[in-house]
Parts: structure tokens; C-alpha cells; sequence
């Protein structure tokens, strides 16, 4: 996936920095020669010791000694800012940086992937973690469909296998906010989201009509690969010939088995009009998708 990818780059972007910050201060310190002295001897007792042990010897001669020129060198690391010696400040102690214990993912690998997701699209950093965070007061007299819409999405979508959401609603009642809300959720359960407004949809359509055979596989990825997608405020966009409606439909069936919401100011009958039947019938399968029209005035108008 490639929000893994991209957190395990920043984790090594990490490791890499506290190993070159380690390797400064040893360069730093061994520029004094009674620090210099210390270090050689610690590093050959550290040899000596696991030689004998190989080979079964006497190793209590050289403990006491190692003890002691451990603690004088650890103390020269700290001063200088490192953990100790042999021990690089990494940002993760328990995986060192690396984003795996003993074969299975850290903490912070999970968190780095999290973290990768709401950078790639930040109308989610914001949003409440999960869908029962949503405060259904804001919607004031429609406070109560709200909250059956809601627990909906979230039985059914979320939580359920339904693969599709078509958020049917006026400007301004909240489509967005409830579906971008839905993708978080699945952010943290582990999913790979990504969400896109339909004017860039439509735009990455035509670079994936416009570009070379050979590219055309990268382009495409970036619609296919997310565990996730919202396509925000569908009809927005300009219907481009030979490219919007083809593309849109082709989109919806290879996500078929992929979670999809959309958003749209459209009925269902202005989608068939505006796109083509095959695309309307797409969002609507009772099979795989919810269909919710979401009703008020426009929330953002004071």
C-alpha cells in the first residue's frame, strides 16, 4: 500500500538522521584523545569478551574493566545528547526506527501511515475519529434523520459490506462532513482512504486519456489502490466527451469490491440524465449501495 510505503520512508528518513546525529557525536568526542583512549579500549573489551564467549573462556577478568569505562563513556554520550553509547536517539525505541518488532508492525508505523493519510488529504484532520463523534445538534430540526442516517453509514458501510454510499443532498446540508467523517473511521481501522473533489476527478481522467500507454497503469493507481474513496460533490464537474462518462463508469466497477462514497447536489434521475443509466444504476444497485438523501437548508448560510 502506498501509504505504508511512504510512512516506512519517513520512519528511515528518521533512522538515518538519529544514526548520522550518533555518528557526529563519536566523531566529536574522539577528538579528545583521553575520550579517544576510553572508546578504543571499551569497543576492544566489547570484541574480546564476545570472542571468549564463543569459545567458552574466562571472561571475568575483563567485566569490571567494561563496567567501568562504559559508564565514563555513556556519561560523554548523554552530555552530547545521545541515549548512551551505541544507543542512537531514535524517535521509536522499541522498534529503533525501523517500523517492525520481531516481524509484525509497530505502533508507530501504524500511526506514521495515519499521519501519511490525513497529510494526502487534509479535509480529514479535523474531522472526529469516528462517525458517533458527530454532534447531530448542529443539524438542528433535522437532528434526529441525521443521526438514523448516520447510524446507517456506519452499520452498513463502515462497519458492514456494502461497498457503496451516494450521499444525495442540497449545498451546504452536511454531505461532506458525514462522508469524509465515514473515510476517517476507515483511516483508523487500517484502510488506506483517499478523497478527491469531482473537478479533480475529472481532471485526473483526462491526464489518464492524454498520457502515454506506459503511463497511463501510474495514473489510474492512484483511483484504484486506496482501500477508500470519496468523490466529493459529483456533477461539479465539466462533462468532458470521451471522458468523463467513460472514465466515471470504468472507476465505479473496478472499485466494485472496494469501499466508494460519493457526494452529489444530483437526484438520481439527474445523474442518468447528466452522465448515462449504466452510472446511475452503478450508485444505486440495492445490492452494494446505500442511497441517502440528505435534507435542510444550507448550513453554511448564518
Amino acid at each position: 500500500m502506498k501509504d505504508v510505503r511512504k510512512a516506512l520512508l519517513r520512519i528511515e528518513e528518521r533512522k538515518e538522521a538519529a544514526e548520522e546525529g550518533y555518528e557526529k557525536i563519536v566523531r566529536d568526542l574522539t577528538n579528545d584523545e583521553s575520550f579517544e583512549k576510553s572508546y578504543r579500549r571499551l569497543s576492544y573489551l566489547n570484541f574480546e569478551i564476545a570472542r571468549r564467549e564463543v569459545f567458552s573462556e574466562d571472561v571475568s577478568d575483563l567485566i569490571s574493566e567494561r563496567q567501568t569505562l562504559r559508564a565514563v563513556v555513556d556519561e560523554a554520550f548523554v552530555k552530547k545528547g545521545a541515549l548512551g553509547y551505541g544507543k542512537p536517539r531514535y524517535s521509536c525505541s522499541k522498534c529503533k526506527d525501523t517500523g517492525y518488532v520481531n516481524g509484525k508492525k509497530c505502533a508507530c508505523l501504524e500511526r506514521e501511515r495515519i499521519e501519511v493519510d490525513l497529510t494526502d488529504n487534509p479535509v480529514l484532520r479535523d474531522l472526529p475519529a469516528e462517525m458517533k463523534g458527530i454532534d447531530v445538534s448542529f443539524y438542528g430540526e433535522n437532528a434526529a434523520a441525521y443521526l438514523l442516517w448516520i447510524k446507517s453509514i456506519r452499520k452498513n458501510f463502515v462497519k458492514g459490506e456494502q461497498n457503496f454510499v451516494t450521499l444525495i443532498g442540497k449545498a451546504g446540508t452536511g454531505k461532506t462532513y458525514v462522508a469524509a467523517t465515514a473515510v476517517k473511521e476507515l483511516l483508523y481501522a487500517g484502510q488506506m482512504v483517499s478523497v478527491v473533489n469531482a473537478v479533480k476527478l475529472n481532471k485526473i481522467f483526462l491526464e489518464y486519456h492524454c498520457a502515454y500507454l506506459s503511463e497511463k497503469a501510474a495514473v489510474w493507481e492512484q483511483l484504484i489502490e486506496p482501500d477508500v474513496l470519496l468523490i466529493d460533490d459529483l456533477g461539479a464537474e465539466s462533462v468532458l466527451n470521451n471522458v468523463t462518462e467513460q472514465y466515471l463508469y470504468e472507476l465505479l466497477v473496478e472499485r466494485m469490491d472496494k469501499k466508494t462514497i460519493v457526494t452529489t447536489n444530483l437526484s438520481l434521475d439527474s445523474i442518468a440524465t447528466r452522465y448515462n443509466q449504466r452510472i446511475m444504476s452503478r450508485l444505486s444497485d440495492k445490492r452494494r449501495s446505500l442511497v441517502l438523501e440528505l435534507v435542510g437548508s444550507d448550513l453554511r448560510i448564518g
